[in-house]
């Protein structure tokens, strides 16, 4: 899975938390004020991990060369796309993206977060599912962020 982050000037950039390049592009950046009030939206990007279904026996199937039988399997290479865009009325957006890892009875996937006066949207798209959950909570006034 992979972000998208769109800014006012009509950019969007690809972010891939498992480069570590970008990952550090990306915390210098959030921390940036003036950065973080230019983003518009941030998308997670799910790419379909279902595979090629036989039409009629609907098993997963695989390309067999015909020359040599060499077999592969395929995946359908299509994706989902999620979407959190900038909340309008609000002063202080915050926005944060992390990647969660599969750990006990936790799936993993990717989370956006965007903290507005004192709501908290989260986003939640996990490896696993092809869904996505979205919470909100009352935070209260922050005082302190911790990402800054």
């Amino acid at each position: 899975m992979s972000f998208k982050i769109h800014t006012c000037d009509g950019l969007t950039t690809r972010l891939e938390l498992e480069d570590e390049e970008q990952a550090k592009k990306w915390l210098e950046h959030s921390k940036d004020p003036i950065f973080q009030d230019s983003i518009t939206g941030i998308t997670i990007i799910q790419k379909c991990k279902g595979h090629f279904k036989c039409p009629s026996c609907k098993r997963t199937s695989k390309l067999i060369c015909s020359n040599c039988g060499y077999s592969k399997e395929t995946t359908c290479g299509n994706g989902k796309q999620y979407t959190i865009s900038k909340p309008n009325g609000f002063d202080k957006i915050f926005y944060h993206v992390e990647s969660l890892e599969a750990e006990g009875k936790m799936k993993g996937g990717e989370r956006v977060s965007c903290f507005v006066g004192n709501v908290k949207i989260s986003l939640m798209v996990h490896n696993s599912q092809s869904s996505a959950r979205i919470t909100l909570s009352n935070i209260g006034k922050q005082r302190f962020n911790p990402y800054v």
